[in-house]
């Protein structure tokens, strides 16, 4: 597979799971425009005598002000005092080398290191090359998924931890 469909893959494979992120977001916050007593502001447009509908509004505005303030309430004051101070370090990269030495690559091959750690090819792709104790360096991805890079491939190979 050419390497400008290669890519063009790995991005519509990421834009999936971005457009179902964002899906799960809506209807996230559909629900969280709805009360527990199932009135919502939508239900209140439908009511036609004003002094009503008013009154629909002012109930729903109350019941989402406490709904507020207990979720303030509530809130770990651990977190309250982290909030706006940088992430702890996250390891972006990993060095190792291969434990044993490699023809080819299967589309699931599983790949130990020499630190003991045992990562998995998941992209599928079949490489022939051949490397003996090679150098590898994993890091991160989108989406919390890692990328191999083998010394003497010229590509990344998509892999997961198994040990």
């Amino acid at each position: 597979m050419p390497l400008g469909n290669e890519l063009a893959a790995t991005m519509m494979s990421q834009a999936r799971y971005f457009w179902w992120a964002l899906l799960l977001c809506l209807h996230v916050a559909a629900g969280v425009a709805q009360d527990q007593s199932g009135v919502s502001w939508q239900s209140c447009r439908s009511i036609t005598d004003d002094m009503q509908r008013l009154a629909c509004y002012d109930r729903w505005a109350d019941r989402s002000a406490q709904q507020a303030e207990e979720t303030v309430a509530d809130e770990n004051p651990r977190h309250t005092a982290q909030f706006g101070r940088p992430a702890r370090h996250i390891q972006e990269s990993l060095s190792a080398h291969l434990s044993k030495d490699l023809v080819a690559l299967d589309g699931h091959t599983l790949l130990p290191l020499d630190n003991g750690q045992v990562w998995q090819q998941i992209d599928g792709a079949k490489v022939v090359f051949r490397a003996r104790h090679s150098a590898v360096i994993i890091r991160r991805g989108l989406f919390n998924s890692y990328l191999m890079h083998i010394k003497g491939l010229n590509r990344a190979i998509r892999v997961r931890r198994v040990q």
